[in-house]
């Protein structure tokens, strides 16, 4: 679910696979072949996010970036996963609804919290309520 919610929240949302025969150690995320990652707006700055452990049994996740900004992007990554943490973790999930294709905006209540994706016929849109919130 937190992949899902990141890509619906956070603008420049990927997946980052490292191949062994092009790894030259700049990043290192703890599972090389499936990590989330993303890029920002202006695209000077890349970020990933990589568990760690933590307490017996548990881990936390980290965030590295990399370019241009990228301590400044890194706080925005992490932002995006603690309000996952405080808000969403333990929530109802999505919502998801679809409109027909060239609903104006302001009657899609849905993309004020989350994401709308245009689509040929339609238009999608995602949102995550809060834990408590309406569901």
């Amino acid at each position: 679910m937190l992949q899902m919610y990141l890509a619906t929240v956070l603008p420049g949302f990927c997946t980052m696979a490292v191949g062994t025969g092009l790894d030259s150690g700049l990043v290192a995320p703890y599972n090389k072949r499936f990590s989330l990652a993303a890029v920002s707006a202006d695209g000077r700055s890349f970020a990933y996010v990589t568990p760690r452990p933590a307490a017996e049994g548990f881990f936390e996740y980290g965030v590295h970036a990399l370019g241009e900004g990228a301590g400044g992007f890194a706080g925005v990554v992490a932002e995006r996963l603690r309000e996952w943490d405080r808000s969403h973790r333990e929530g109802p999930g999505p919502v998801i609804t679809v409109y027909p294709e060239g609903t104006a905006d302001d009657l899609i209540p849905e993309r004020l919290g989350g994401r709308v994706i245009d689509k040929v016929h339609s238009r999608v849109a995602v949102s995550w309520p809060a834990v408590g919130g309406p569901g």
